[in-house]
């Protein structure tokens, strides 16, 4: 079953992978799986059979060589049968300022549509629109397929409208670009998102 993943979500795997020594495979696996428990879908495996699925199915040993597993900043512990414990999280490295996030300076930024859980926003570039390349997909047909694309400049994040259909609105004014506030709340044709900055 092929998967497309956004030229985003990759360039981070690929950092993570560096950074972890996990193979993107595990790292795939990993991050559905606890998305899945996170959002009350029932799950017949541990995280542990489900990593030494991805070892006999890909022939990549890489989960299960790896001595510190993924680094978590929410701080729960995580089981890996493969290596037989449970592993601590342990901080990633820096990756400069160059990635969302990074820097203690720079607030992590997170959008959430109501009703979900906040996204973090942990690439240069994320799209938000209906189309199946966006990073964050709303399918309504009030929103246009590449709505609004956020980014960031001299150390703030910016929402600039991408000329849709129905606009992007912030108390009840359309914006073309907006500097993202905490809290701030936006429509986009008629779908409200928030914004979430933490330091």
């Amino acid at each position: 079953m092929p998967i497309y993943i956004s030229t985003y979500l990759s360039e981070a795997l690929e950092t993570m992978q560096r950074d972890t020594g996990q193979p993107v495979s595990a790292l795939v696996n990993q991050a559905t799986f606890l998305w899945l428990s996170q959002n009350g879908y029932e799950l017949p495996l541990s995280l542990g059979a489900v990593l030494r699925d991805v070892v006999a199915n890909t022939g990549d040993v890489g989960a299960a060589n790896s001595p510190s597993g993924i680094g978590s900043p929410s701080g729960f512990a995580m089981e890996s049968a493969v290596l037989g414990q449970r592993l601590e999280p342990t901080p990633l490295p820096s990756r400069g300022s160059g990635t969302f996030g990074s820097s203690p300076e720079v607030p992590t930024l997170f959008v959430k549509r109501e009703n979900d859980v906040p996204i973090r926003i942990a690439s240069e570039r994320f799209m938000i629109g209906r189309g199946p390349q966006c990073d964050l997909i709303i399918a309504s047909p009030r929103v246009s397929r590449e709505h609004a694309l956020i980014t960031k400049s001299n150390g703030a994040y910016v929402i600039k409208d991408l000329g849709s259909s129905n606009g992007t609105w912030l108390d009840s004014e359309r914006v073309v670009e907006h500097v993202i506030q905490n809290g701030d709340k936006l429509i986009l044709g008629t779908e409200p998102i928030s914004f979430i900055l933490k330091a």
